[in-house]
């Protein structure tokens, strides 16, 4: 007796659909890595090894304490708030964003409180990963390299030191 072979349409489609989904993914950050403006937060850090995940740097943001004072100690949930952006693209906390329109040296940053983390409030990505032995180059991180939407979406792409250069770039 033949077997059907009517799963192989299924399997067809089910790969269709998982890699336009993958691609559509990438788009998006591609568009964001090149749409987005460029922000500077004060990054601290901690951690800068894994035996598991190799060298990284675990970030926080000081900014993240200043938007914890202004919202409610029980808060969950999403919501934005205003950054001033000086000359060098460095962004510091304004106010909470309550609809109101934005002057021109100011951006939403974008922040969210997940349950299960105490209520942290999380900014951006708090994990960034280098090339193994450039843990001593990396722990001289200052500012962490941000693209950021008119929505207030980050996307971590860099690490600086005090003097805003980037860390890890080779010279030109």
């Amino acid at each position: 007796m033949k077997r059907s072979k009517s799963w192989l349409p299924l399997l067809w489609i089910n790969l269709l659909a998982f890699l336009s989904g993958a691609n559509w993914i990438i788009f998006g950050k591609e568009d964001h890595l090149h749409s987005g403006r460029m922000v500077l937060l004060e990054a601290a850090q901690y951690d800068p090894r894994s035996l598991m995940q190799g060298d990284y740097m675990a970030l926080t943001y000081p900014v993240c304490n200043e938007i914890d004072a202004q919202i409610e100690a029980a808060a969950r949930g999403e919501g934005q708030v205003v950054l001033r952006v000086d000359a060098d693209n460095v962004g510091h906390f304004r106010r909470l964003h309550a609809a109101e329109s934005l002057a021109a040296d100011e951006i939403l940053l974008h922040y969210r409180i997940r349950w299960g983390r105490a209520n942290k409030v999380r900014v951006a990505a708090e994990e960034f990963f280098f090339q193994e032995g450039l843990a001593t180059e990396f722990a001289r991180a200052s500012y962490a390299e941000l693209r950021v939407t008119a929505a207030g979406r980050t996307l971590l792409v860099g690490l600086r030191d005090d003097q805003r250069r980037r860390i890890g770039e080779k010279p030109k």
